[in-house]
Order: structure tokens, then C-alpha cells, then sequence
């Protein structure tokens, strides 16, 4: 029922579909597109927080960030009417606000004078150093013009302008990385929403960002390859120095994904679960209060902080339905005084294509599953629930009641 421990673990399709070398096409693909999104999520939730923390109307639970999250946040950001806007993610919130200074900074990349040391006719030296000195002394001869030899050239140090600088290579890699995010948000959200502006700012935004990718100055440019550690200009020039703090926190997206990759089985249940409390806190009376402590970096793939979903709920009836699930999140129990149904949480990964049994009980099972391939007996069928993207989620919730 549960798969092996390296199809959890082996980062290489998150990676693929980061770099743009794999689309959601594909049962891999679309796994990979799930835990980009939920992340993209629970950080906007956590943008919730934050804004909900300044404006004093929530506390923070210790120095390590945590903010507390109500109920009536999660319900407003998850449920709202959202016909004319897609989501706000990341990419987003750079068109919108910084597509000018990204434009400038293309325009007018950073130049620096690097010296080097060079083959330069006799008339053009300036400058010489001790290496130079040492290669004019090696050559036979006794006059400069004799040791120029027949092209009549001497080694000299020369200025040249150069764009290959550490904050324009930041540049390239963020124009790399924005620009893949923009063509899966516009992918994503066009059909759904013609008339959003939002889609229309991302999309000005990849035109700018196309157009830089095919200039020779960006071309010319080194991939990154390793980890940056900030200079100067990064930290101190006006505009170089917000590029940089983008390029932190589009790299802190790829790290999240990173982080929860091996444990995005809890990330999908810690989801589902929220999704099931704000649907029964709509349609019941909770009798505790419902608030939730969510953390900036995600850790064994949760960004909640040791969630208590347990609750127990009054209908219009007077009769009590509670919910109870255990630490572990990977099942609940939904009873009342009239029955009671235990729902099992699975997810497979995918890249797993094997046939896909279920014990014969009286459980519900939720699966997230990304393949077509997997199915159940016919006799398994009304104790199934399917959730195969992000945006199934409401209906996969709405479903499972159904069935209880």
C-alpha cells in the first residue's frame, strides 16, 4: 500500500521540473507541480500571518517566527471568491511591483574596467607588472623592439570593460528561474481567468524577461553553479541590492520544495486536513477555538506547528459530530451518535505504477495519486476519494462528507 522509501526521497524530478526540464504532462510531472503549488500556498498563508502579526491582531508564539493563523484566515484564503483573479503567488507579486526596476537593471547592466594581461602592439603599452617583467626578460634580445619579435607586440597589463560580474550572473539565474515561473502561472491560470489583470502583468513580465534571455550581454553570461555569497554590490547598490533580495526569496521556494520533497505525503495530509476543519466550521459550530501556528521554513515536510485537528462540532440539531485525528495525520475518524467512519490518508508518489489493493474494511480512503493508471475494484469504489491536483481539494473534502 505504501511505496518504497526512495521513491520518496529521489529529488531528481522536483529538480527537473524546476529547472524547466519537466512539464505536468506526465504522472511525475504533475507530482512535482502539486508540492511547487502547495508550497506556494502555505506561504501565502503564512503571508496571512504575517500581515495579520503587524496589524496586531495575532501574536507570535516564540523567537523562531511562528504566527498564529485563526480559522477565520484560512477560511477567507482558501474559500473566497477568487472568479476574477487567480492565486498571488511570487511571481505575482514581481510583476506587479518590481517589473520597472527588473527592466532597468537589464538596460543597464553593470560595467567594471577588469584588468588583464595581454599581447599589445609597442605603441599601446601603458602598463606593465612584475609578471610582464619576467616574460620581457625571458625573450632574446636587448632592445624593446627587438623582443617584440616580427609582429612587434610585448606582453602589458590592459583595462577592458566587462559585464561578467557576480551581480550580473545573480541577474541571468533570476531571469532564468522567474521566467519559468511565469510561463507555469500563465499556463495554469489564462483559461481560467481571460479577463485577469494579474495574468496580464505576469505575462508583460516573460516578455521583458524572453526578451533579455535572447540579448548577447545575458548570453554571454556563466550559469550559476554554486551558492552566492553576496558582495558589494549586492548588498549596497540601490537596485542590484532588491535584486537580491527577489533572487533570495525565489530560491527560498526552490528550497521549501526541497525540504518537503521527501516528506510531501504530510504535506498533502496537514492540506487535506485543514481543508476538512474549514468545511466543518462552515457547515457546523465548533466548540473550540480553531487557530493554528504556522512556521517560515517548513519542518518534516509541515508548516503547522504540531496541529491539533481534533475538534468536536454542534449541528443545527443540537447533535455533536466530532473529528479526531491522531499526531500522525495519516487517517481521522469522523463519529456521532449515529455512526462513525474511519478515513485513511494514502499517497503515492509518482513514479509508482504498481497495482493499487485495498484491504476489504469499511474505511474511506483518500488518495492522492498523479497516474491514471491506478484504480480500485469496482467493489472499492464508494469508499474512494480521488485528489490528483491542489485545486481538487474542496471538492475531494466536499465528496468525503458525502459519504460519511
Amino acid at each position: 500500500m505504501y511505496a518504497e522509501l526512495s521513491s520518496y526521497t529521489e529529488v531528481s524530478t522536483l529538480k527537473a521540473y524546476q529547472d524547466g526540464k519537466l512539464e505536468a504532462d506526465n504522472a511525475r510531472g504533475c507530482e512535482a507541480e502539486f508540492v511547487c503549488d502547495a508550497v506556494e500556498l502555505m506561504t501565502e498563508l503564512r503571508y496571512v500571518a504575517e500581515r495579520n502579526f503587524r496589524e496586531g491582531s495575532t501574536q507570535a508564539n516564540n523567537r523562531r517566527g511562528e504566527l498564529r493563523l485563526s480559522i477565520e484566515s484560512l477560511t477567507d484564503r482558501l474559500t473566497s471568491d477568487t472568479n476574477d483573479e487567480p492565486p498571488q503567488q511570487l511571481v505575482s507579486i514581481i510583476a506587479s511591483q518590481h517589473l520597472s526596476l527588473i527592466k532597468a537593471l537589464i538596460n543597464s547592466m553593470r560595467q567594471i574596467l577588469r584588468r588583464k594581461r595581454d599581447m599589445v602592439s609597442i605603441s599601446a603599452v601603458q602598463q606593465v607588472d612584475a609578471h610582464c617583467l619576467r616574460w620581457l626578460a625571458r625573450q632574446p634580445g636587448h632592445l624593446a623592439q627587438e623582443k617584440a619579435g616580427p609582429r612587434q607586440e610585448l606582453m602589458a597589463v590592459v583595462r577592458e570593460e566587462t559585464r561578467n560580474t557576480l551581480e550580473n550572473r545573480v541577474l541571468k539565474d533570476f531571469v532564468l528561474r522567474v521566467e519559468i515561473l511565469a510561463r507555469r502561472y500563465i499556463q495554469q491560470n489564462e483559461s481560467r481567468y481571460p479577463a485577469s489583470s494579474r495574468v496580464k502583468e505576469v505575462k508583460r513580465l516573460r516578455s521583458c524577461l524572453l526578451n533579455a534571455l535572447r540579448l548577447q550581454e545575458i548570453q554571454s553570461l556563466p550559469a550559476m553553479k554554486a551558492l552566492v555569497q553576496p558582495n558589494y554590490v549586492l548588498l549596497h547598490d540601490a537596485r542590484y541590492s532588491k535584486l537580491w533580495e527577489l533572487y533570495r526569496l525565489v530560491l527560498a521556494r526552490t528550497r521549501m520544495s526541497e525540504i518537503v520533497w521527501p516528506k510531501r505525503h504530510k504535506l498533502f495530509a496537514e492540506i487535506f486536513l485543514v481543508w476538512v476543519i474549514i468545511r466543518l466550521n462552515l457547515e457546523y459550530k465548533s466548540f473550540y477555538n480553531l487557530s493554528y501556528w504556522i512556521k517560515e521554513m517548513p519542518t518534516n515536510g509541515c508548516f503547522f506547528v504540531e496541529p491539533t485537528f481534533t475538534n468536536a462540532f454542534e449541528d443545527s440539531s443540537g447533535g455533536v459530530l466530532s473529528c479526531v485525528v491522531p499526531t500522525t495525520c495519516d487517517r481521522l475518524e469522523l463519529k456521532s451518535s449515529s455512526y462513525s467512519k474511519h478515513v485513511r490518508l494514502l499517497y503515492i508518489p509518482g513514479d509508482v505504477d504498481s497495482e493499487l489493493h485495498l484491504p476489504n474494511n469499511n474505511e474511506i480512503y483518500v488518495i492522492c495519486s498523479f497516474s491514471g493508471k491506478h484504480c480500485v475494484r469496482p467493489s472499492h469504489q464508494d469508499n474512494v476519494v480521488w485528489v490528483r491536483s491542489l485545486e481538487q481539494m474542496d471538492s475531494a473534502v466536499s465528496e468525503l462528507l458525502k459519504k460519511v
